[in-house]
Formats: structure tokens, sequence, C-alpha cells
């Protein structure tokens, strides 16, 4: 809490949310001093500097005087903080989520030079967050497991520098990962690179009838007709096992299959529609979905 040039990175980060005095016409009309912007402004400021409860959240307003004039607060009680956080309204917090993408869009555009193949890379994937079973029954998965699921789209407009959520859809955890696949798969200038949550047959086919690329790890007993063998560079061939156009069981459009193997031995067995792409690229495509 005494890092004091975090702190400026903080207060940097919260001046680009432009929530200073912001009020809710719906949520503020009695509110005196906790209003929805500064309630998230310390929401952030208590995330950014690693606060893990309402009382540290308070403890470093206190602490901090640059926070108190960026909040407009000089104190409130983790009481109140608590209250007004459980009646946020959702709709705000999307519009904000949804205004910094735009804002990193307009700034920092797709460096597809430094990407493989000059390829804009989204990746797709899925995080859950597991919540108090006392709190969440309504996102009841078992007996002993609640909570939420964020399906998540990601860009890499750099790999090196560069990369960030453009898209979120929230769900129970009992959601699974294809289920919303279609609605995140929509960038027709994008290779969009999922793991093997994402493997159904159907939605690869939909996806190559409507011109939107993608490379997704599929599980090694998946069943395929090979009808074609393509070569492999011999500078590849010691880590790219095979490059095959092949037909998925239960899927009428011809696929590429790649399996290669990394630095420490484990294989991957890749699906995509791009052929257009070396082997090598490929694979260092999938890489970047651990960014």
């Amino acid at each position: 809490m005494d890092n004091l040039p975090n702190l400026s990175t903080v207060c940097q980060c919260l001046n680009q949310l432009e929530l200073q005095g912001f009020r809710s016409l719906l949520d503020d009309h009695r509110a005196k001093k906790l209003f929805t912007g500064n309630t998230i402004q310390l929401h952030v400021a208590g995330q950014l500097l690693g606060a893990t409860s309402y009382d540290m959240i308070t403890e470093q307003l206190q602490a901090y005087e640059p926070l108190q004039a960026m909040t407009g607060l000089t104190s409130v009680s983790p009481s109140a903080l608590s209250r007004k956080t459980s009646g946020l309204c959702t709709d705000i917090l999307q519009a904000l989520f949804l205004k910094l993408v735009a804002a990193i869009q307009q700034c920092h555009p797709d460096q597809t030079t430094s990407l493989p193949a000059g390829k804009t890379l989204r990746l797709v994937d899925a995080t859950e967050l597991t919540l108090p079973v006392q709190r969440a029954s309504w996102a009841n998965y078992s007996k002993n497991k609640h909570g939420v699921k964020m399906h998540t789209r990601v860009v890499v407009a750099n790999p090196e520098k560069l990369v960030y959520p453009d898209r979120i859809i929230a769900s129970t955890v009992d959601v699974n990962e294809t289920e919303l696949s279609l609605e995140l798969v929509t960038d027709p200038d994008a290779i969009h690179v999922m793991d093997r949550g994402y493997q159904k047959h159907a939605h690869f086919e939909h996806w190559e009838q409507q011109n939107l690329r993608f490379i997704t790890r599929v599980r090694e007993n998946t069943r395929f007709e090979v009808t074609r063998d393509f070569r492999v560079p011999k500078g590849d061939q010691d880590f790219i096992l095979s490059d095959r156009k092949v037909i998925l069981h239960k899927c009428r459009s011809r696929l590429r299959l790649l399996i290669f193997r990394d630095g420490q031995g484990k294989e991957y067995y890749l699906i995509t529609n791009c052929f257009d792409v070396s082997a090598a690229d490929l694979a260092q495509m999938y890489k970047h979905r651990w960014l």
C-alpha cells in the first residue's frame, strides 16, 4: 500500500474511466457522497492495488490523498460500500466496458505485421468464477459448486504489447463453452483460436459456410478421413508431425488437420479451415492462446 508510483498508475487508469462526478439517475437520487461513479472507481482501485475485502478498499481510500481527490471521498464505511455495490446497475458496467474497448481500438489498431503470417487473431476461452454456496443458490451447478462463467473473446493486437478482451458473455457455470461460441466467433477478418472445449463439428461446418476462420484444438481420438497429405517443409519436420486435408465424422466440410509437438514433447491436434497459412505459423498462432 506504500508503493506511490503504483498509485500514480492507478490514478491514471481511473482518469481513463471518466467517472468523476458520475451519478445514476435511478440509483443515486438519494445518495449524499457515495455514487455509482466513485463506487466503481473504488473497486477498480482496489483490484489494481490488490485489495481482498471492503475493509481493505476503505483503508486504501483513507491512506491515499490522490485517491480521495479522484473519488471526491475522504472516507467511507465498508458496510456502505457493500450496500452500494449490491445495487450497482450491470448495464452501466457493460456500457463502460464497451466504451473502454472502443477507446483501445481507436488508439491501438491491430498490428498484423507483428503476428504470424500477418493475420489478425481473436482468442476465445472461458473462465469459471466460484461463488459462495450461501449467496449463490441461483448459480447452482452441484451440491458443493456454485459459480458463473465468463465466455471471453480476446484481441491480440500486438502479442508483445497489447492483448485485451473485446467481448464477454456471462453465464452460470453449467453452460458449456460450445453453447456460446457462435456468438464469439463472428469477425470475418480474424482467425479465431480455441481449445478443446470448443470442439463441435456442426459449428466447424457453420463457420466454414460463413467464411469465418478458426483454429481449434481437438481430441486425439477424433474420427476423420484423410483426403490429402500436405508436404511438411524439411526445416519444420522436427515439430510438425503431419499436415492433412480431412473430413471429420459428421461434418461435410473439408478441413485441415495439423499435428505438432511442443518443446516438452506434448502433441497437439488442431483443426482449421485456414489453408493459406503455413503449418509452422498455424502452430505459432495456437501458442498465442496462452496470452
